[in-house]
């Protein structure tokens, strides 16, 4: 299963939401997470699975990220 997290799912979810663009791949945002950037992948797809992020494939293997509604919220709830 891995290591536990080091980071909240807020956390990431702050991560996401100050980025400078308005989606952010796993690359851009591994080194603010700590992680490598299959780590990053790995715990952003999770953060979809559960509803606070939404993804897309761009390219020919690219995953974008964004907030979803639901996590807006949760940040907001948080922060």
């Amino acid at each position: 299963m891995g290591r536990p997290p080091r980071l909240s799912n807020a956390d990431v979810l702050r991560i996401v939401a100050l980025h400078h663009e308005p989606v952010v791949s796993s690359a851009d945002i591994c080194d603010q997470m700590d992680m490598t950037q299959r780590g990053a992948n790995k715990r952003l797809q999770r953060l979809v699975d559960e509803g606070l992020l939404e993804s897309k494939t761009v390219g020919s293997s690219a995953m974008v990220f964004w907030l979803t509604d639901q996590g807006k919220k949760e940040l907001n709830n948080v922060f």
